[in-house]
């Protein structure tokens, strides 16, 4: 099996610029929910109710910015580097065919 390796982090500064926030905003302002008359079970799908909540939620109380802070604090020390062969006989492996 080949070793899993750690390569030391090189700092990348995690920022999302205004223009993209505002793109991103703008789309979500035009996000129209499907008509789903008597799904309020969830019986085939997300609420059109639950939906337009949660598309407003991102549009108007996510705080990005605070985000991009916490991910800049929280990023890890290093990080852990799988050859992608390493990977797929690990993933072969647990479906039983490796």
């Amino acid at each position: 099996m080949t070793p899993v390796r750690t390569f030391p982090r090189e700092p990348a500064p995690i920022h999302v610029s205004d223009e993209v926030l505002d793109d991103l905003r703008t789309r979500l302002a035009l996000t129209r929910p499907p008509l789903d008359e008597g799904n309020e079970d969830w019986s085939y799908g997300v609420p059109a109710s639950y939906l337009r909540e949660l598309v407003a939620y991102w549009r108007d109380g996510y705080d990005w910015r605070k985000a991009d802070r916490v991910a800049q604090r929280e990023a890890p020390p290093s990080v852990p580097c799988h050859p992608p062969a390493t990977f797929m006989e690990r993933w072969r492996g647990r479906l039983g065919r490796g």
